[in-house]
């Protein structure tokens, strides 16, 4: 092989190397880039009531409350959002006034059989222990939420005296309401 094409097929080799190195990726330089993402929610005000009960136990009309009430306390529990102020309002109850004898609210018992009758224990519900502010609309049980269930606690009483009753379970269903 002479000269010539030996500098000829190293020229064509050398041209080849170079052409194919300008078709390789060359190695990219490193880099960073910040920014920031908007990130959003609204805790919104809320209650939900748990298990709200009261039971007075047994009521006795011609010896233990035959002069004195039989009181009783209930709980409301109920879970707001923390430091939501609430305030809790009962209604009448089912029987509400029109059945209760001296008081706002009545518990009620039917017989069954061919003619059914209903009779009805007058009770009433506190937002004091001195029985003296009756729970309703206006005078309501009230708190700030913690984010946690609450026990809020409210007082009941039967009127004493309340003879004329056959002896049976009494019951009402009083519904309740918060504000917050």
């Amino acid at each position: 092989m002479d000269v010539f094409a030996r500098r000829s097929r190293l020229g064509l080799v050398a041209a080849l190397s170079l052409g194919l190195a300008g078709s390789l990726p060359l190695a990219a330089s490193a880099g960073t880039a910040s920014g920031t993402a908007s990130v959003s929610a609204t805790v919104v005000n809320n209650c939900v009531f748990g298990t709200n009960s009261v039971a007075f136990g047994n009521y006795d009309p011609l010896s233990a409350n035959k002069t004195s009430s039989l009181t009783a306390n209930g709980t409301v529990n109920i879970t707001c959002t923390q430091g939501d102020a609430y305030a809790i309002a009962a209604d009448a109850g089912a029987n509400g006034a029109n059945a209760a004898s001296g008081f706002t609210r009545a518990m009620s018992y039917t017989t069954g059989g061919g003619s059914p009758a209903t009779y009805y224990l007058s009770y009433e519900l506190y937002t004091d222990s001195g029985l003296t502010t009756v729970w309703n609309g206006t005078h309501t049980l009230g708190g700030t939420g913690s984010g946690s269930a609450q026990a809020v606690t409210f007082y009941g009483a039967v009127g004493s005296g309340q003879n004329a009753l056959p002896a049976a379970a009494y019951s009402d269903t009083v519904n309740l309401s918060v504000t917050f």
